[in-house]
């Protein structure tokens, strides 16, 4: 999902508009890559799915991958709606013990929920103006209904006099606990520092009553996301639809004086977060420790900054396989790249650069050709990228002449 989106989403789109089966239900999984570690760009999906009208669950380790899988093909045959599932290379390139007995969801639907007269189900014939109506006007307030009553979220940490409330989910729920950790900071010690913690599981739609009860009382939110914001416009909408927290201080991607806070860009760490939440605490004066745990990260983070690097492993092809061959040009030619392992033919030494989307493959060179008194280049397109795309990059190099 998170690499080919462009292509897919008119099918997510139509697909989720019709909605599943009384008797069925579908999970969309998308490979997320907030570091451009296996994708030409870096990757979150969240927006792409709120604008398809599909909520969005967001594990933070393997266990989770069950618990809300499972809760989320119960949710989709409920409510009709496609479920989406964010997974990240944390909670998929591992390996953990779990506990083999998931929860079995018997989901029933609010007695609150009104329901169109022939149910929420796709249907046929069915038009799409009359698709959309049953999305907006019926599935997504049952949809809502369902997940306020059945909430995978849960407090974490909910002392009885919050100064700091924390607000997170998924992997950066892991940071957020290693930031703690690397304060010094256990349960009773976030507790004596009146820090809250609140994880939730499904980043939308928000689940906002309960939260906005859970932060009401706390001097400070803290909405710590990765990427761009989900959580915060979210929560902040309703947190001021209360009245009582209309003073409240709600920080996240910016802080109190609207200064850049947490980037919406790149990966986070427990380190950094750990900055930033030292920072307020010690601001606070309760905890004199935290100015000293704070100077021991300075220090170490002033080390790594000294270190050099003496050897640099570069990733090659492994033993064997034919891009070790297939990508070399002779002598004075040049190539482009695309999706794939030949991708990493720009690291070496294979007169290779540049690379395009999936199925775009050769597009800058019909650009450049009439230009240029270059006859041609070579292009490295791989076998599921054609059976995915790319014979449209073939096709227009044979129309480009």
């Amino acid at each position: 999902m998170a690499r080919h989106s462009v292509w897919i989403a008119a099918a997510l789109r139509h697909a989720n508009n019709a909605g599943t089966a009384p008797r069925g239900g579908v999970l969309v999984l998308a490979g997320d890559d907030h570091a451009a570690t296996s994708s030409t760009v870096a990757c979150h999906t969240e927006l792409s799915f709120i604008d398809l009208s599909m909520p969005v669950l967001y594990p933070a380790e393997i266990g989770e991958i069950i618990e809300y899988g499972l809760f989320g093909w119960a949710l989709s045959r409920l409510t009709a709606s496609w479920v989406a599932m964010k997974l990240l290379p944390e909670t998929t390139d591992c390996a953990s013990s779990i506990e083999a007995a998931p929860r079995v969801w018997d989901l029933r639907l609010p007695a609150s929920v009104i329901l169109p007269v022939d149910g929420l189900h796709m249907r046929w014939p069915d038009t799409a103006l009359a698709q959309e109506e049953r999305l907006y006007r019926y599935r997504l307030p049952a949809l809502r209904a369902c997940l306020a009553t059945y909430s995978l979220d849960r407090a974490v940490l909910a002392p009885r006099d919050k100064r700091l409330a924390i607000v997170t989910a998924g992997k950066t729920y892991l940071d957020v606990m290693q930031a703690l950790a690397e304060l010094g900071l256990n349960a009773r010690g976030a507790a004596e520092a009146g820090i809250a913690v609140y994880k939730v599981a499904v980043v939308w739609p928000l689940s906002t009553a309960a939260l906005c009860d859970f932060v009401g009382d706390a001097e400070t939110v803290f909405i710590i996301e990765e990427q761009r914001a989900v959580i915060e416009p979210q929560l902040k909408s309703a947190l001021f639809d209360r009245a009582a927290a209309r003073h409240q201080r709600v920080i996240g991607k910016l802080d109190e004086q609207g200064a850049p806070l947490v980037p919406d860009y790149g990966e986070l760490s427990g380190s950094r977060l750990a900055r930033m939440i030292g920072e307020r605490i010690a601001g606070c004066g309760t905890r004199p420790d935290i100015d000293a745990a704070l100077q021991r990260l300075a220090e170490r983070e002033a080390r790594l900054a000294r270190a050099t690097t003496v050897l640099e492993r570069i990733a090659h092809f492994c033993a064997g396989c034919p891009h070790n061959t297939s990508t070399k040009v002779p002598t004075g030619s040049r190539a482009l790249a695309g999706i794939g392992c030949h991708f990493m033919s720009q690291w070496m030494d294979r007169d290779t650069a540049t690379f395009t989307h999936m199925g775009g493959e050769g597009a800058s060179w019909l650009g450049q050709a009439p230009f240029t008194d270059t006859k041609h280049v070579f292009v490295n397109i791989g076998d599921g990228t054609y059976t995915h795309s790319a014979s449209l990059a073939i096709r227009a190099a044979v129309i480009a002449g």
